[in-house]
Order: C-alpha cells, then sequence, then structure tokens
C-alpha cells in the first residue's frame, strides 16, 4: 500500500509547516522577548492552566493546586486530561525540556498534522476539489482581519464600545478556541490530535471503501478511529456522522465481508467514544462541568462575518446537487433548509426587537427561537415529499457533503428544548464545518472557473487575501502579545501569556498557604509559585468543587456588593492563607479599599494595582 504521505504537495508540506512553526517560535517570543513592561506567566492561553498542571499528574506526590481544603479524598486527580497530558509531562521529563517549550512543540505538532489529515482526506473523498479546497480550509477566511487592521488605521479601536463591536467579527476568526478556522486549534492538542486520527482514520476506510478490503487496512483504520474518539469523545461522534452520510449516499459493496468490515469501523468509534466517556465518568464533578459550563450556541453573527464569502457561494453547490441525493436524503436537505431558513428570519426580528444588529449579543436568541424553527424543518420536509421525482439512478459526488454541512451547521446553533439541548455543547459542531464549506466552495469555484476563470480566480484571491490577513491578526494580536499593554488592550482578559512587571513582584511577596484571587491571575500564581488556590481555570478539571458554583461565589467576593462579614466567612471556610488583586487583571479600586480596612487582613505588598492581603483572621 503507498503511503498516502508520498503524494502530499511541497506547498502543502509548507503550509502545515509554517502552521506548525508558530507555536514554538511564538514559546521563545514570549518568554524572551515580552512587551515592555511584562513577564511571561508561561500560560500561553486560558486553558494552558489546565495543561501545564496536568503535564505533572505522573509526578510523585503531585496534588492538584485546585482540590479545596474541604476535599474528602486525597488530592490526586486522574482523569482525561490528566491522562493525556501527564504522558507528555513524562516526555518532557525524560529530554529535559520545559514544560511550556514541549507543550509548544506538541501543539505545533498536532497543528501539522490535522492539517496533512485533512489534505489526505480530502484526496481521498474529495478528490476533484482537493487541492482548491485544502487551500481555502487552511488560508481562506471572513471580514475578522480586515476589519480589525482597517479600524487600527482610522484609530477606532480605542473608541468606547469598540470591542463589543468588533467581538463579532473576532470572535470565529481571531480569538483562540476550537472554533471555525484551524489556525484557532493550535493551542489545542486534544482537538488537533484527534481531528487528525479521526480524519486520517475515515479517509482510510473511505480508501477501502473503493477497493478490495483487506483485512489490515481495516484493522488499521479502525484501531486509529478507535484511540482518536477516545481522546476526544466530541470529535469521535462527529466524524461517525460523516462517515455515516458518506456510507448512506454512495453505499458500500453490499457482500458479507465488505458490510462486515464496515461495522467493524464503525464499531471501533463508537467503542472508543464510551472508552473516553467512561473516562470522564469517573469524576461526577468534571461530568456536571461539561454538562453545565461554557456550552452554548453557535452564535450567528459572528459565523456569518467568518464564513461570509463561503456563505455566498456555497448555495450554487447545493442547487445543483439536491437532485441526486437518495429520496431520503433529500427529504432530510429540505427540512435542513427550512429550518435554517425560519431560524434566520426569527434570528433577524428578534435581533432587530432588541437592538443588536450593530453589535452581535447572541447569546440567548437561539433558546428562544429553536423550538420555533422546527416549524420550517417540518415544511421543508413536507415540500420535498411532495415534489418528489423519481430517482434518475444517479447520485450526486458531494451529496453527503450536503448532508455534512446542512447537519453540522442545524446543530451548532440550536438550543432545542428551550436551552435543554445545549448540555451537550452544540457549538463544538463548528470544529468540523469549515471543512464541509470549503469543499462546497471550492466545487462552484470549479463550475465558475469554466465559464469565468477571472472572476472564479479573483474570489478565492480575495479568500485567501482575507483568511491570511485574520491568521496573521489572530497570531501576533490575540494569541500574541503583539503592541498589547495589560488592562488596556482589546480582549484583554483573555491575554494570559504575560502580566505586568507590577503583579510579578507583588507575587513574590505570597508565602505558603491558600491564595484566593480572581483567575487568571489565580492560575499563574497556581503555576509559578506553586499555592493551592481556592479558584481558577484549572477547577474545571482538576478540583472537587463544581466550578459554575466556586465562580459565583468568588466573584461576588471580589465585588462592591459583598459584605465584610461574606468575605470574612468565606475565607474561614476555604482556609484563605492570602487574597491577591492583581495589577494586570485588575479588581475594582473600591473593593481593594474594602479590603484594606478589614481589621482580618494585613496587606504585605502593593505594587501598581497589585495588592497582597495575609489573613490573619483565627
Amino acid at each position: 500500500m503507498t503511503s498516502p504521505f508520498r503524494s502530499i504537495p511541497a506547498w502543502v508540506w509548507c503550509v502545515a509547516a509554517l502552521m506548525a512553526a508558530y507555536q514554538p517560535v511564538s514559546y521563545v517570543w514570549i518568554a524572551h522577548f515580552p512587551p515592555a513592561g511584562t513577564v511571561a506567566t508561561g500560560l500561553r492561553e486560558r486553558d494552558s492552566a489546565v495543561y501545564l498542571q496536568c503535564m505533572h499528574t505522573f509526578d510523585p506526590g503531585f496534588e492538584s493546586p485546585y482540590v479545596t481544603c474541604r476535599a474528602s479524598s486525597d488530592t490526586f486527580i486522574f482523569g482525561m486530561f490528566p491522562a493525556i497530558y501527564g504522558v507528555l509531562g513524562i516526555g518532557a521529563r525524560l529530554t529535559g525540556m520545559g514544560d511550556g517549550l514541549a507543550l509548544a512543540l506538541v501543539n505545533g505538532l498536532g497543528t501539522a498534522a490535522y492539517l496533512l489529515a485533512v489534505y489526505v482526506f480530502l484526496r481521498v473523498a474529495a478528490r476533484k476539489q482537493a487541492t482548491l479546497a485544502f487551500a481555502l480550509f487552511s488560508l481562506s477566511g471572513g471580514l475578522g482581519g480586515i476589519v480589525y487592521v482597517g479600524t487600527g488605521l482610522l484609530g477606532f479601536h480605542r473608541a468606547p464600545g469598540f470591542e463589543d463591536f468588533l467581538r463579532r467579527f473576532a470572535m470565529y476568526e481571531l480569538l483562540e478556541g476550537p472554533r471555525l478556522l484551524p489556525v484557532l486549534h493550535q493551542t489545542r492538542m486534544y482537538y488537533t490530535v484527534p481531528l487528525a486520527l479521526c480524519l486520517g482514520a475515515l479517509a482510510a476506510f473511505i480508501a477501502v471503501l473503493s477497493s478490495t478490503p483487506t483485512r489490515k487496512r481495516i484493522v488499521l483504520a479502525a484501531g486509529v478511529f478507535l484511540f482518536g474518539a477516545f481522546m476526544n469523545v466530541r470529535v469521535g461522534l462527529f466524524v461517525l456522522g460523516i462517515g455515516a452520510f458518506y456510507v448512506w449516499v454512495h453505499g458500500t459493496r453490499e457482500t458479507p465481508r465488505s458490510l462486515r468490515k464496515t461495522a467493524v469501523f464503525f464499531a471501533a468509534g463508537i467503542l472508543g467514544g464510551l472508552m473516553g466517556w467512561a473516562l470522564f465518568r469517573t469524576r461526577s464533578v468534571v461530568t456536571q462541568n461539561l454538562l453545565h459550563v461554557g456550552n452554548m450556541a453557535m452564535w450567528v453573527s459572528p459565523f456569518v462575518t467568518a464564513a461570509v464569502f463561503h456563505l455566498v457561494l456555497i448555495p450554487k453547490a447545493l442547487k445543483d446537487s439536491i437532485q441526486g441525493l437518495p429520496r431520503t436524503a433529500r427529504v432530510l436537505v429540505c427540512a435542513g433548509l427550512g429550518y435554517i431558513a425560519v431560524f434566520v428570519c426569527l434570528f433577524v426580528v428578534y435581533q432587530a426587537y432588541y437592538g443588536n444588529l450593530l453589535v452581535a449579543r447572541d447569546a440567548a436568541v437561539a433558546v428562544r427561537i429553536s423550538d420555533w424553527a422546527l416549524i420550517g424543518a417540518l415544511t421543508g420536509a413536507a415540500y420535498a415529499l411532495v415534489r418528489w421525482r423519481r430517482d434518475t439512478g444517479h447520485t450526486t459526488e458531494l451529496g453527503w457533503v450536503i448532508l455534512w454541512f446542512l447537519a453540522f451547521l442545524c446543530v451548532a446553533i440550536s438550543a432545542f428544548g428551550q436551552g435543554w439541548f445545549l448540555r451537550f455543547g452544540p457549538q463544538r459542531a463548528m470544529s468540523l464545518l469549515w471543512l464541509p464549506m470549503c469543499i462546497l466552495s471550492a466545487s462552484t469555484l470549479q463550475q465558475v472557473a469554466t465559464a469565468r476563470p477571472l472572476l472564479a480566480r479573483g474570489v478565492a484571491a480575495v479568500m485567501v487575501v482575507c483568511g491570511v490577513t485574520s491568521i496573521a491578526v489572530s497570531c501576533l494580536r490575540f494569541q500574541g502579545p503583539l503592541g498589547y499593554t495589560p488592562g488596556k488592550s482589546l480582549f484583554a482578559e483573555l491575554h494570559t501569556e504575560v502580566m505586568s512587571t507590577a503583579d510579578a513582584a507583588a507575587m513574590e511577596s505570597i508565602g505558603e498557604g491558600t491564595v484566593l484571587a480572581l483567575n487568571p491571575a489565580s492560575d499563574v500564581i497556581a503555576y509559578r509559585r506553586g499555592n493551592r488556590v481556592v479558584f481558577g481555570r484549572g477547577s474545571f478539571n482538576l478540583s472537587e468543587q463544581p466550578y459554575l458554583e466556586m465562580e459565583k461565589r468568588v466573584r461576588r467576593f471580589f465585588s462592591s456588593s459583598a459584605t465584610n462579614e461574606y468575605r470574612l466567612d468565606f475565607v474561614k471556610e476555604w482556609c484563605v492563607d492570602y487574597v491577591y488583586c492583581s495589577d494586570t487583571w485588575p479588581v475594582d479600586a473600591a473593593v481593594v479599599v474594602d479590603m484594606a480596612r478589614a481589621p482580618w487582613l494585613t496587606q504585605v505588598a502593593r505594587e501598581g494595582e497589585a495588592v497582597a492581603f495575609k489573613v490573619t483572621a483565627e
């Protein structure tokens, strides 16, 4: 069997290498050349607090700094992240490499593997569109980068309310996370590696379907799929659905041998997902956090600005391909289109009524309109049944991609059951939404190129220019500290890679004991100083307390509405030895004044806006 990597052209390798290089290069940049007046924290982004702590899982005597004094069991916590990143930590120790550099290198390799797997997948599953689709997948974008650069040249970045305006353009195109563009996944090895494994396995499975299946090849594909689904249950489930769409539209060789090996592949994905979920279930508090924290539907406004060019091109591919689908698939496609049409109409009316058309405030919309939009799904399905025409015997090559795109889009934007559906994290479906959009856009551009080649090239060039601009802005300004000023830059709360020198000096005064601070200051203290903290980003995976409840209580402690009695009771309940107010991520000045007056707190350091208090209450 010829290695699929031999057919990868040099320019694809270059794109993957450049993307992969950013993580280690940016690590060196931040560690050795931080902006003036700042020092590196060691936390590449907010969730690095979890990854870096988990890298020490298998160290002798390791204790989670996020386990509180009220824990009823020992302070060793195990689960999916401790397992994955703990293995990485062992490798870092064996090679003598620092945690941060090891994590950066693996994140870079994960990014490269993801991009290469996508190209191999495209060569197998959408060969005609593979080259253009990969270029669009890795390099195209929307309006985010262009808007940021343009508004900066016009001097709007310091204008009041500008951050709220920019959020629509930045959310899914510039801000790090498992979102639309692959560049935003770079720091999340637990997404890039499973995506690479699962898509690579699916590519191998599709290749088997078009040839004589051999036991060795199907077992290898199934094994890789199992491991990828184990590492990330959601990714495994999503790729399982994509594979099902492909088999449904294209079918398999209906021989007992082919059907049996198809069943083996899908069973491997299901088994891997069940194993991963079982590992998560070993700690009920993590399961609770997964179901209740940060779960939301994909916001429509940021999605449209990031995918605007694709949304213009995709309708032609949909129109040209629907009639070639099997009858049931055609009904589902029309149901999906009807659902989206009604959803968009209700969305516009809702946002216009509440005055949110210029600023993206989409959080509550899906809960209000998703159930009503199901009327559109029923209408679309009824239309397809009434207007059904007998199949011609031919199926469209991209019919399965249409099903993939519409299914993932409908899932991502929805909050069925008045928000009940949000517990499943529907917005995570967007991590595999960009790829089908690029395939369908590539198909449209290829059709346009047959009659108007200059137009097709021009549109593709605009998409790539916008995308490269967004990649540069995201990597340098939002994922990196270029031009960053603590507490003053746009989305300052998302920058955890550096802190002010005032914070660095004030933290030196903190002795042994439990520290109470707002995150990300608490995460920095836990990582740099080694103190136990009451709450931080790492509490999501490494604490025995429910994340949402602790977050609310800690925020109340640092709010102006908290009484002296509440604060005193809180520090006693959670065995707090130090209270820290950050300079980089500042606490309300009035709250700091209140704390300074409290007889049970003694100020031990003040540097800039950073203040450290020692608890003296008995």
